[in-house]
Formats: C-alpha cells, sequence, structure tokens
C-alpha cells in the first residue's frame, strides 16, 4: 500500500498585541479586516473590532514624513470594558475575519 505524503501547513501566527504597534492602517485591515467602528478625531484614527467575547481598539496616529497613520496604542476589553487576554482575543477577531470574508 502507498501512504500519501500529508502535507503539513503552518497555520499563521498571529501578532502580539504588543506588535501591532506600528503597524499601518492597511496591515491592521489584512489581519482583521473592516473595523466594526472608526472614528477621526484631529488626525487620529480611533478603530473598534468587536468580536463575540471581546473588543480590540486601535489609536492610529501620523507618523512619518508621509503622515500614514500607524498604531500607537491598542487594547484588548470584554463586553464590560474590563482587560482579558490578548492572544485569545486576537485570535477570535481573526477567525471571525477569515469566515466573514472580511
Amino acid at each position: 500500500k502507498k501512504v500519501a505524503n500529508l502535507k503539513i501547513t503552518e497555520k499563521p501566527k498571529m501578532p502580539a498585541i504588543k506588535s501591532l504597534a506600528g503597524r499601518d492602517a492597511n496591515n491592521i485591515q489584512e489581519l482583521f479586516g473592516i473595523p466594526n467602528f472608526m472614528r477621526r478625531d484631529f488626525g487620529t484614527q480611533l478603530w473598534r473590532y468587536e468580536g463575540e467575547a471581546c473588543i480590540l481598539n486601535i489609536a492610529m496616529y501620523p507618523q512619518g514624513h508621509d503622515g500614514a497613520h500607524q498604531v500607537l496604542h491598542s487594547e484588548t476589553i470584554d463586553k464590560n470594558g474590563k482587560a482579558i487576554d490578548p492572544p485569545l482575543c486576537l485570535k477570535t477577531l481573526s477567525i471571525k475575519k477569515q469566515n466573514f470574508g472580511g
């Protein structure tokens, strides 16, 4: 009998919440899709991604010579506003994006 060679594929690694710092808006959308909420105030962009059990808040500010927005702050919270485990939240938000093609 022949045994088929199984190709092992690695799951894409989710970034740690600390590694979101410095990423630009396009990169964040590649990871999580279009935000559920976006607000612009005096050049600052505040983005919110909402999952079933968690929320990712991101604050982006214009940086560098071209003024492209980059993440300077991010946090993961539950529906009551309490801090929660970032890796689990980021993973669920990424899966949500893949499932809905966001």
